[in-house]
């Protein structure tokens, strides 16, 4: 399936909302560490669709059916790939299920895992409440055609298998989490899903479910935990897109706020650096769902 081709259809068709004069500020190419890290980026269109919708009181409401099936481009184990109306970047999709629900499912999981692995020119992205989601009762994924800047991140080996392997990111990435690469689809799902289930639930050190977001890029699989002093900008705007190193500038007058060193602050807040036992938890967790 040629996701951005068919991207371009509902683009060229009028249906999808895309800010041809992006301002970029640095470099989507760097790779983790320094004051450098990630990329900003500001639409003006974006900013003024966003504006619309907080004015309208429409902030984490549910998809509008009619609109995506309009969007729709293709299917694939039970998801909808569609176009996203108010896109970022060219390419940028929607993926969400078919039968509405609000966690992740092992079904879910599965699916982008293939859909990652089959377009390895794309990054999937996944947010839930209280990790940037804006819409929070039915679980989705976002797609974009380009690499994060967290590709190429130092990390260290925690463990491995013939099916997979399992890192964690070092102190030079803002932010903190595990990264599994995987060879056999199966494998990595499972030990997704494992972490997954445990931060749904009470089996953590906060004892009360943990809000997280994923990033899938061809065979590797990020997962964020999200930290329990985040910001409210980072847990209603900064989701697995800025753990990846990538930002948008809401509106022209909060510049100040997204400097390279602020944004450091912001996701390392966002995460869970400061809390040594969760940092232990992911870990000690992390070898035992891949062993």
């Amino acid at each position: 399936m040629e996701l951005l081709a068919l991207w371009e259809e509902k683009y060229t068709a009028g249906g999808v909302r895309c800010d041809p004069e992006l301002l970029v500020f640095g470099r989507a190419e760097t790779r983790g560490g320094g004051d450098e890290w990630g990329a900003l980026y500001y639409s003006q269109a974006r900013e003024e669709y966003k504006t619309k919708v907080e004015a309208a009181g429409l902030q984490n409401s549910s998809f509008d059916p009619e609109l995506m099936g309009r969007m729709e481009i293709g299917r694939f184990a039970g998801q909808i790939i569609a176009a996203n109306p108010n896109s970022l970047f060219p390419g940028h999709l929607v993926i969400y299920p078919e039968v509405k629900h609000v966690r992740l499912t092992a079904a879910d999981v599965s699916a982008i895992t293939q859909i990652a692995s089959d377009h390895p020119d794309y990054t999937f992205i996944h947010n839930m409440e209280r990790s940037a989601a804006s819409i929070v009762d039915w679980v989705h994924f976002q797609g974009y055609a380009r690499a994060l800047p967290i590709v190429g991140a130092d990390s260290e080996m925690l463990a491995e298998t013939p099916r997979l392997s399992v890192h964690r990111l070092t102190p030079d990435y803002p932010a903190f989490g595990v990264i599994v690469r995987w060879i056999d689809a199966d494998a990595a799902t499972e030990f997704v899903v494992g972490v997954c289930e445990r931060l749904y639930s009470n089996d953590n050190p906060r004892k009360q479910p943990v809000a997280f977001n994923l990033i899938f890029s061809g065979t590797d699989i990020a997962v964020f935990p999200r930290g329990s002093s985040q910001s409210e900008l980072a847990a209603s705007y900064f989701g697995a897109l800025e753990f990846g190193g990538i930002f948008c500038l809401p509106n022209a007058d909060r510049l100040r706020e997204y400097l390279p060193a602020s944004l450091r602050r912001e996701i390392a807040d966002a995460s869970v650096w400061k809390e040594p036992e969760m940092v232990d938890w992911l870990v000690a967790t992390a070898r035992e769902l891949a062993l």
